[in-house]
């Protein structure tokens, strides 16, 4: 699926047949204008005469996606690439949270050569240039991590000896979870690949797992297509569980990333900007469903929508919520319903909490068949 390239002498693992997807995807247009925003390269959707899906160019630094697929195997085989291009760029732009260091013994840094905020070529290159037995004692790169946390002093060994360090820096949860440490690991893996991983394998596996979570973040089930891939890159029962790390720290990245630049989408998507337009929108439903009972309980021209507003503005929307979800399961009038169901997934995106994983956590409201 991806134009990753296999590392000479490394076995090449075949794909067993998993099967496509061929359902729709609700709001499948706010999720790729989502996608597109937080992808690091352009995403062009065309033709192309090859069987794969899609994949990800190093070289043109792109990603196309074979057209004519569903809406979920085009949204998950983009997700998939996405992937690629985060945790797999090799013209990825320097990070500022993440630097590195180059020392000539990893247990005492400042005995013997030492070099710091290197960049990721650089830090290479100057240990590639230190002898080993100089001094015997274990040349390494260290990472530098610089995100404000009390890991932000000093380095950690990342590489030592040619050999990369991931059982020592996943113990610490923070290195755990971070996308940068998560990152450079990889990127080591380019350059010292005898640690233990087949990279084309490791790379297709952590991919696609990275799709799937994301999609079931959002309520979309691949896993009819997805299961089936990963086995078909799974070297062994172990390996899953080495990258587990770095499929949960690159998902978290694009889900934190995607549900800010979709909510925007959805609130362009209805035309409902402003807490004020949200309320009008309310406002008229109801009017629409009970005008009488409405005008009973209005105490005023305008009042209801103006404690509307404010609920919307302070976050008390429970009972908004309840009213619009007792609308769509009653189910009598479906263009009432449907419409109910749009402003649920608005209103959603005016939450304190601006995370939209409550938005589309049913199967049945991230999709449709």
């Amino acid at each position: 699926m991806s134009q990753t390239s296999q590392i000479e002498g490394k076995k090449e693992y075949p794909l067993t047949f998993a099967d496509d997807l061929r359902f729709d995807v609700e709001d499948f247009d706010c999720y790729m204008q989502a996608l597109k925003e937080v992808a690091p390269v352009p995403i062009e959707i065309q033709k192309f005469r090859s069987a794969a899906k899609g994949y990800f160019s190093n070289s043109e630094q792109k990603i196309v996606i074979q057209s004519g697929m569903s809406e979920a195997q085009t949204l998950k085989t983009a997700i998939h690439e996405v992937a690629h291009s985060y945790l797999h760029n090799k013209n990825d732009p320097e990070d500022h949270k993440l630097t590195y260091c180059v020392a000539e013994c990893a247990e005492f840094p400042s005995y013997g050569e030492y070099h710091d905020n290197l960049t990721l070529d650089k830090a290479i290159q100057l240990y590639e240039r230190i002898p080993s037995e100089r001094l015997n004692a274990g040349k390494c790169i260290g990472l530098e991590l610089h995100d404000d946390s009390i890991y932000s002093e000093g380095m950690f060994p990342l590489v030592v000896d040619g050999k990369i360090q991931i059982d020592a820096i996943n113990t610490i949860k923070h290195y755990r979870e971070s996308f940068e440490v998560q990152k450079a690991i990889m990127d080591m893996r380019e350059y010292f690949p005898d640690d233990g991983y087949s990279l084309k394998s490791t790379r297709e596996l952590q991919a696609e797992s990275i799709a799937y979570v994301v999609c079931r973040h959002y309520g979309i089930d691949t896993s009819d297509y997805s299961l089936g891939y990963v086995s078909s890159w799974l070297e062994d029962e172990d390996q899953l569980m080495e990258n587990l790390d770095s499929i949960k720290a690159c998902s978290s990245e694009i889900i934190d990333k995607m549900d800010i630049t979709l909510k925007q989408a959805i609130q362009e998507k209805y035309d409902i900007h402003t807490s004020e337009e949200m309320a009008v929108e309310i406002d008229r439903y109801i009017q629409d469903m009970d005008l009488y009972g409405y005008r009973d309980q209005e105490v005023h021209p305008g009042s209801i929508c103006k404690e509307t507003m404010r609920d919307i503005q302070e976050g008390h929307t429970a009972h908004i919520e309840k009213f619009l979800q007792e609308t769509i399961n009653d189910d009598r009038d479906v263009k009432m319903s449907e419409k109910a169901k749009d402003l649920l997934k608005c209103l959603k995106t005016f939450q304190k909490e601006n995370s939209l994983e409550s938005l589309t956590r049913s199967r049945h409201r991230g999709m449709k068949r």
